[in-house]
């Protein structure tokens, strides 16, 4: 019987895409080109760099705005973050507003709720002591 050496098969680089075009190759396909794309995926074939939000979110199991929140965060905050000393929901809440949402809560609430609401948020404490109540 002749020994054949088994011939290894030839091994292609990966194909590398961004995330967004894997989108656009996505949105174009039919269910069975995707589920080759998958396999592909799978098999090291396609290999993604680069990815979307929505893509990095999902493969994190975590939200889109979370996600984003901690893309815009400094090295400093991001350390802070990562020892504890930062609240993610936090972070997350103190964006700016435009001024397209405060307008529709003027209109929700009326001005003279919201200026009143703003007159008791700036008040000066007033459990505050002074230095002469404290000497009496």
């Amino acid at each position: 019987m002749l020994y054949m050496p088994e011939i290894p098969p030839a091994v292609t680089p990966p194909c590398i895409v961004t995330g967004s075009q894997l989108n656009k190759l996505v949105k174009k396909t039919s269910p069975r080109e995707r589920a080759q794309i998958a396999a592909d995926l799978v098999r090291g074939a396609l290999q993604v760099t680069k990815h979307t939000y929505k893509q990095a979110a999902a493969l994190a199991h975590v939200s889109f705005g979370y996600t984003a929140t901690v893309s815009a965060l400094t090295p400093e905050e991001r350390t802070q973050l990562a020892n504890g000393a930062l609240s993610l929901s936090r972070l997350h809440r103190r964006r700016q507003h435009t001024d397209a949402e405060l307008d529709r809560v003027v209109e929700r609430y009326a001005a003279d709720a919201v200026w009143r609401a703003l007159d008791r948020y700036t008040q000066p404490n007033c459990d505050i002591v002074t230095i002469h109540e404290a000497a009496e």
